[in-house]
């Protein structure tokens, strides 16, 4: 990972942050990532109130303090997915005018400008599923209605969302940057990943658990609460692998990161204004000077003529 070089230049008007570089903000965001799957773990691990072995992540979440925890990682990590989303398709407006081919260049823009959409549908997804953390085992009469269901529009949100925006950026980059052939065969490889564990989880995720069960009041999980099926075992493992999956992909754009540079510029409204005004001033002047310049010279020529 190369940390960005920041160039700080300011003057009377306005003050100028320039990053060079960009490959530091999808590694941020996949360390955020991986700190919101397996803090909250480590800490279910050191209470010791669930069975280690590949429990689910809405399990090891959804009670305090891990919930928290949780929720927290998962905010500032949809923040930064929001910040590099947008950042990212700002970049790719200005790297597909350099495309030769009019078809590839056309095809880039578009697929370019689609991409915000579960892009922006899975980041939303991110901040529902922190909202609405679940516990299996800690339900009242009115769980489903509160919790499990905005919690699985949540994460529905977030891996077809997810999935859809890999698709697309992986085509995108492949226009892009046909040299890179070997991350392009890692991002298909994992992209193809994602999609078998999102149809094998929404087909199993149904037998993994039971809403039928009997309605739990105990605020404590104990080990022996988890029963394990077939269908739990798929779900679990396909969960993890299509978390970490997703995370490997955005490690994989700190390649396109680096030819980035982005510039942010800060002023005052009034100085704006007021620089505005000074150079329409100015405008106006050399208007005039330009004007008076050409009407001086008719006579000039006139006299000469006679």
């Amino acid at each position: 990972m190369e940390w960005p070089t920041i160039e700080v230049s300011s003057s009377k008007a306005h003050t100028e942050y320039k990053f060079i570089g960009g490959s530091w903000l999808p590694m941020l965001m996949s360390v955020t990532m991986l700190a919101t799957i397996f803090v909250p773990y480590l800490i279910v691990l050191a209470r010791g109130n669930l069975n280690p072995f590949l429990p689910f992540v809405s399990q090891v979440s959804g009670s305090p303090p891990q919930s928290g925890i949780f929720n927290l990682f998962l905010s500032i990590s949809s923040l930064i997915a929001f910040i590099g989303l947008n950042l990212l398709f700002m970049g790719i407006r200005i790297q597909k005018k350099r495309l030769q081919d009019e078809w590839v260049r056309q095809t880039a823009s578009l697929l370019n400008k689609i991409s915000l959409i579960p892009g922006h549908v899975g980041i939303l997804g991110m901040v529902i599923v922190g909202s609405y953390p679940i516990d299996f085992y800690r339900k009242t009469e009115i769980w489903v209605g509160v919790t499990i269901i905005p919690h699985l529009i949540g994460a529905l949100s977030l891996f077809l969302g997810g999935l859809f925006y890999c698709i697309i950026i992986t085509y995108l980059m492949a226009l892009l940057h046909p040299e890179q052939k070997r991350i392009l065969g890692i991002r298909i490889f994992l992209v193809s990943l994602i999609t078998m564990c999102s149809a094998l989880l929404g087909y199993s995720v149904r037998d993994g658990f039971s809403l039928e069960e009997d309605i739990a009041t105990s605020c404590a999980i104990q080990p022996e609460d988890v029963r394990y099926n077939l269908s739990y075992l798929i779900c679990s493992v396909c969960e993890w692998s299509l978390l970490l999956a997703f995370i490997i992909f955005f490690m994989t754009l700190q390649e396109e990161g680096k030819d980035f540079c982005f510039t942010m510029c800060i002023s005052l409204r009034e100085d704006e204004k007021s620089t505005t005004g000074e150079e329409d001033t100015e405008k106006v002047k050399n208007d005039e000077n330009h004007n008076t310049g050409t009407a001086d010279k008719e006579p000039a020529v006139i006299e000469e003529q006679s």
